[in-house]
């Protein structure tokens, strides 16, 4: 049996039993995937007759070396894991805006939000698990939003500039790297040293992408950089979006009143880092300040008036104001070849601000009378002091870290027409946590323990966390790779990862007044995972690759936003006497575990100097279950529970198919070169139809969320390049050519057709 075809049949065997391979190909979501999957293994079956007939090409990359899989710098095919190195040229290449646009073409990760109105919400999720169980790092620092309600990072917070290279390892990897580090990590590492002397770039871009939008940035990059190994860059980024109306309409007639507007972001940010590099020392400063403007509009579709049912309008239209210093450093040292030495970390202030004033809801200028404001403030700061010692064929690396957050919030609520006002404000609360650590990991190949095992390499590693709320807790990792020559590499892992509590979930003051129960839980564990990987990737050639994995990853004490009850009435009589209030308020309490599971594959080949192909594809499923025997009821008293997430009150063992917001994809590009100073690219994507939410008020006493499928849609994308000179360049890029009309968020309105023009120069 070839190794194509093997490859195959570990996809099938591996296939979690209850989703079997003829039941896949009888799934109307999961059919172009499969299709597509087989027509890629009997492209690759021909890769031999390909590769003997295009030996003639002569260009030599330089492999490719990723330094977040390990800590250490490693040749990617010698990783036992699936990982991307995206450089600053295929950044480029792929005409990408936005970090969400960009991270979204790869396999196993799916960003919602890229195709909503600029300055939406951006929610990375990677293979199947959680936007909070993602690490982001900037230069190996971690970057999270502790203002927030569990921790995630809104990508639209982090532009596409001053980037010279984006590092993809998926899978757990919480030894190396702690919380929330379950569906991988993201590490994005900035502009360094360049070579010697001044160097400066700027690039402008233009476009549209829907009626009356528009979309302008600009970007200018200064570095110099001393003989001697000193270096110091300046960026500046600024982005002005007119956008979208968000929300859709829903009017009936065009007897209606409407109030709708364009939904607006703006973004400006301002970088700097100051090092040296020489043979023994690696050091750096720097720091960033990113302000950022966005209409939001907190829900789908219009809003109806009560009082006119004629009369729809933008409903929550809520301006969102933020604003983030990031400090970050590193002082490397290697007083031998074989060690080195690494003092690294960064400290965060993040503060944003909401205002959502009274809305026209009638020709007349009639409002509805609410007014809201609400700000949010966080700080983190994260230190980690780390050794590599090499020696033979080991690599030994230890470290200890702590991890230091706050957060703080005080908001506002005014009605005019009820002549009700309400405060919070948590200033004088003092909310924090800290989070120390110490690991160690060894990176042996088989030839320490003998000749015969020099194709084989193990990666050991185990971390120790100490949380000053919920203790300790350990994980580790197991993670042996096999090489074939130099063409191919089988890996298997098997790692545990954890992700804490944040802190408005642990401290959040808010309660009902029928009860004295938090919504803030300091009782919470954080939730805990394990995950499995097998797979083979191969490289027989430097222009081309190809490969495929299969995982599953459970996470168990999931965290759940859960309304409460009252424990005297029965479930089934809960709101049904309009004179007795039933409810004892919401909280967030760790109930039963969510299950993800599915299959990664992908290829690159250059098949002609000027024509190369790539893909991937991702196909996610999974599950959450419930039991009653998984409630903590400490913090509950003991009140019914019911889920938020989909109105169930788990008195027993109870599960829900399919996981919210986790498409499986399909990403294919071709690339032309037509003559020495253009470039073309197509690229198309896939996206199957998932489960969307939105609040269900026949769920329960008095409603929670539901879930409703959306429809598969296609995009095709068109980007030409032209290189005028060794200075100057541009490049013009067409979004959705067919103007596909299609539906990310349900309620929201998604782009149209879009042009983007950019000018870009360098010296």
């Amino acid at each position: 049996m070839s190794i194509t075809y093997s490859f195959l049949f570990l996809w099938l065997f591996f296939t979690p039993v209850r989703v079997t391979p003829m039941k896949l190909l009888c799934m109307k979501s999961n059919c172009l995937s499969i299709t597509l999957l087989l027509a890629f293994a009997i492209l690759l079956t021909g890769q031999n007759l390909w590769a003997q007939s295009n030996d003639s090409i002569s260009v030599q990359n330089i492999p490719e070396v990723i330094i977040t899989a390990t800590r250490t710098e490693k040749d990617v095919n010698a990783i036992g894991r699936e990982v991307t190195v995206i450089t600053h040229e295929e950044i480029q290449n792929t005409g990408a805006k936005t970090l969400a646009e960009l991270l979204g073409d790869y396999a196993g990760v799916s960003v919602i939000g890229t195709n909503q109105n600029p300055g939406m919400t951006q929610s990375l999720f990677m293979r199947g698990t959680g936007s909070n169980h993602t690490m982001i790092m900037i230069d190996g620092v971690p970057f999270s939003d502790p203002s927030s309600t569990n921790n995630a990072v809104d990508l639209n917070e982090l532009p596409l500039s001053n980037i010279e290279q984006v590092e993809i390892v998926r899978g757990s990897h919480s030894t190396l790297y702690g919380s929330s580090a379950i569906g991988g990590v993201v590490n994005i590492i900035t502009k360094k040293k360049q070579p010697a002397g001044l160097h400066a770039a700027a690039d402008v871009l233009g476009g549209i992408f829907g009626s009356g939008t528009s979309q302008l940035q600009e970007h200018v990059a200064l570095s110099y950089t001393f003989k001697n190994g000193i270096y110091a860059n300046i960026d500046g980024f600024n982005s002005n979006i007119n956008g979208l109306d968000a929300t859709i309409d829903t009017s009936e007639t065009s007897a209606h009143f409407r109030s709708f507007d364009q939904d607006d972001f703006s973004q400006q940010q301002v970088s700097g880092k100051l090092g040296f590099i020489n043979d023994q020392w690696n050091v750096f400063g720097s720091y960033s300040y990113t302000n950022s403007a966005a209409d939001f509009d907190k829900s789908g579709y219009k809003y109806r008036s009560f009082d006119i049912p004629t009369s729809l309008y933008d409903g929550d239209s809520t301006r969102i104001f933020t604003k983030r210093n990031f400090t970050s450093f590193r002082i490397g040292y290697m007083p031998v070849n074989d060690f080195d030495l690494q003092f690294s970390g960064g400290y965060a202030t993040l503060y944003r601000s909401t205002i959502d004033d009274s809305s026209v809801i009638d020709a007349a200028g009639t409002n509805d009378h609410t007014f809201s404001d609400g700000r949010y403030e966080g700080d983190e700061f994260h230190s980690e002091l780390t050794g590599n010692y090499r020696f033979d064929d080991m690599r030994l690396t230890a470290g200890i870290g702590a991890d230091l957050e706050s957060m703080t919030s005080g908001t506002h609520f005014y009605s005019g027409s009820f002549q009700y006002e309400s405060v919070s404000d948590l200033d004088t609360l003092g909310l924090n946590t800290s989070l120390l650590n110490a690991f160690v990991q060894l990176d042996m190949d088989g030839n320490t323990i003998s000749p015969e095992f020099k194709n084989w390499n193990i990666i050991a590693g185990a971390r120790i966390n100490y949380h000053d709320l919920f203790g300790s807790t350990m994980v580790y990792e197991l993670n042996p790779s096999y090489s074939i020559g130099s063409v191919a590499r089988i890996f298997a892992s098997y790692s545990t990862g954890f992700n804490a509590p944040s802190i408005y979930q642990l401290y959040a003051p808010d309660f009902y007044y029928t009860a004295d129960i938090t919504r803030g839980n300091p009782e919470l564990q954080p939730e805990y995972s394990h995950a499995m990987e097998l797979g083979v990737k191969f490289f027989p050639k430097q222009r081309l690759s190809y490969g495929i994995s299969l995982y599953a990853t459970t996470v168990r004490n999931s965290i759940e936003y859960v309304y409460l009850w009252d424990k005297n009435i029965p479930v089934e009589e809960l709101g049904t006497d309009f004179y007795r209030d039933d409810y004892r308020g919401d909280t967030y309490v760790n109930a039963g575990k969510q299950q993800s599971m599915g299959v990664d594959a992908y290829f690159s080949a250059q098949l002609l100097k000027w024509l190369s192909v790539d893909g991937n594809i991702s196909y996610v499923n999974g599950k959450l279950s419930y039991s009653a025997n998984d409630l903590d009821t400490t913090h509950t008293e003991g009140n019914h529970v019911q889920l938020y997430s989909n109105g169930a009150f788990p008195a027993s063992a109870s599960s829900t198919e399919g996981l919210v917001r986790r498409p499986s994809t399909v990403n294919a590009g071709v690339a032309v070169i037509p003559f020495k100073k253009a470039s073309v690219r197509l690229s198309g994507k896939w996206t199957s139809s998932y489960d969307d939410i939105y609040y269900d008020y026949a769920l329960g006493p008095y409603g929670a969320l539901n879930t409703v499928p959306l429809d598969d849609y296609f995009l095709l994308d068109l980007l030409m390049r032209y290189t005028f000179n060794k200075h100057f360049n541009c490049a013009l890029k067409v979004e959705n050519l067919f103007n596909a009309s299609y539906t990310e968020i349900r309620g929201f309105a998604t782009k149209g057709i879009g042009a983007y023009l950019t000018l870009a120069g360098a010296f």
